[in-house]
């Protein structure tokens, strides 16, 4: 997580992380409303982040793409690689399509967002 919060707004993304304790329909109701276009989740909070998607699914929302860290040293087993509905990619995986020539994309100014705070548009 702590990479993330770099590597986020270099890439000229939008940070929005979300609290622990919220249970599907809430982070389905962020994920809408921050138009979130990659997932990224922790293997603890799986089932959490698959019931927002299929909240989402039966919605007109445009699914973001749900990434997985896994626990450390530990495979995630190929028939969990797929929920019924959901497919997802494993944080090493995305790292790997990278390209190491990456241009850090700066913010322009100090008005430009990097950071979203989840409690600022909802309320669990």
């Amino acid at each position: 997580m702590y990479e993330l919060h770099f590597g986020v707004p270099m890439a000229g993304a939008v940070l929005c992380t979300l609290n622990i304790g919220y249970d599907s329909t809430m982070v389905a109701v962020l994920l809408k409303h921050s138009e979130a276009e990659v997932f990224i989740v922790d293997y603890q909070f799986l089932h959490i982040a698959q019931g927002a998607l299929n909240i989402l699914s039966e919605t007109s929302s445009k699914l973001p793409h749900l990434i997985l860290i896994p626990e450390y040293n530990q495979e995630v087993p190929t028939s969990r690689k797929t929920s019924s509905t959901f497919a997802y990619l494993e944080y090493d995986g995305l790292l790997q399509m990278g390209s190491l020539d990456f241009e850090i994309r700066r913010p322009e100014d100090e008005w430009e967002p990097i950071y979203m705070l989840s409690s600022s548009f909802a309320s669990p």
